[in-house]
């Protein structure tokens, strides 16, 4: 159930992500604006992810989720009903950036709660196809809806899902409480690693940030370059559904296999082809180059956030997973915020293909910082935990 409103929750919110940009595109919105209406989105998605885990872990999964949800429901109504350009517009769509923040903590630690391994693992998957599949459901629909008949039914349609999650959500079994963990004797046994996990996650949130910046360009300023290159919007939003399918079978890859596990090499390999992939978005001129300039991103897209999910959550105890989440999705919404920022602000004064070159910066910028959090973190355990392998060799020769 929890997969399904997962999926629903994203089919509601990219509907309403792919219309209001491409609308405000057509309009002749500047880059600026279009940057501007995305940072207000993520700004309010930062906040809202800072707090409400922790409020998930206090009062319970259902309660923080539902409020969420229902939050996001007015949002989408205020964005169909309120004419674009006016201030209450812009605040509809940043609140509904704000109610995601409060929902998506809820769900990561209910999925998540009581789970490690390869049973997290699963779990984590589960949500990234439904969010995934949300995604492109949204954008294909959006597209399809936008080139047919217009921006309103597809908010509609956004509106109408939305409702639906709302009812979804009363009817999930289980207690969504957690409770203060004793440990077990699994869990005492494998403390390292989480240990090692939770280390790991502090350099997954340093790469969230680069990769979110790029992604939030995707959403909000490529509709620009588009628009410039008279592509229409089914075909944008079919170029879009192509990348996150890329970025589903990145999570496959990812959950049937262990050898990227507490391994810096495999993070920074992906950063190269996101490096790759925006210099491609920045150089074409045909919906092919661009497709394969989003494929390319979409591979860093997809390991950073699932190994960020998999170490934020298996590095932390029950208690507070709900906490971790947030922290795993704030740092992803202020990196969406800065793309969207300082994209915009580049994109209006050096021309609509700057903000990709900006985001490869920002990427290469933050591997460096991630190396060396890496080497102040991870690497000490690492160590302690050879050592204390080579201890254990040594001992029967004793």
């Amino acid at each position: 159930m929890l997969y399904l409103i997962t999926w629903l929750t994203d089919f509601a919110a990219f509907l309403l992500v792919f219309t209001v940009p491409r609308l405000l595109a057509e309009q002749e919105a500047d880059a600026f604006m279009l940057g501007f209406i995305g940072t207000l989105f993520s700004a309010g998605s930062v906040f809202s992810n800072a707090i409400s885990g922790k409020l998930s872990d206090r009062h319970g999964r259902r309660i923080v989720a539902t409020t969420g949800t229902m939050l996001l429901f007015l949002s989408i109504c205020g964005a169909t009903w309120l004419q674009p350009g006016h201030w209450s517009y812009y605040v509809s769509f940043a609140a509904a950036g704000g109610s995601l923040g409060i929902i998506y903590p809820s769900l990561i630690a209910w999925l998540g709660h009581g789970r490690s391994g390869k049973h997290a693992s699963r779990a984590f998957l589960g949500f990234c196809l439904a969010f995934n599949l949300g995604m492109i459901s949204g954008q294909l629909a959006g597209g399809w809806l936008f080139q047919h008949w217009g921006s309103q039914p597809a908010l509609y349609l956004a509106m109408a899902l939305t409702a639906v999650s709302v009812g979804l959500l009363s009817r999930v079994r289980g207690d969504s409480i957690p409770q203060l963990d004793v440990p077990s004797a699994d869990e005492i046994a494998d403390a390292p690693n989480v240990a090692l996990s939770a280390a790991f996650s502090r350099v997954c949130w340093v790469v969230n940030i680069g990769g979110t910046f790029s992604m939030s360009i995707v959403f909000y300023l490529l509709p620009k370059l588009l628009v410039e290159l008279n592509i229409p919007a089914d075909e944008h939003g079919t170029m879009l559904a192509i990348g996150r399918t890329v970025v589903i079978g990145t999570f496959v890859s990812m959950h049937a296999s262990s050898f990227w596990h507490h391994r810096l090499s495999m993070s920074l390999a992906t950063q190269v082809f996101g490096i790759c992939g925006l210099i491609g978005l920045a150089v074409s001129t045909t919906l092919a180059g661009l497709t394969i300039g989003l494929v390319s991103l979409s591979i860093l897209l997809g390991f950073n956030y699932f190994s960020s999910l998999y170490y934020s959550n298996t590095g932390s105890a029950n208690h507070r997973k709900g906490t971790a989440s947030g922290i795993h999705e704030a740092t992803l919404a202020l990196g969406l915020t800065g793309g969207s920022l300082f994209g915009g602000m580049a994109g209006s004064y050096y021309g609509n293909r700057a903000p990709f070159f900006l985001a490869a910066v920002v990427i290469s910028v933050l591997a460096v910082v991630q190396i060396v959090v890496y080497r102040r973190l991870v690497h000490p355990l690492l160590q302690q935990r050879e050592a204390e392998a080579l201890a254990q060799q040594a001992t029967p020769a004793s």
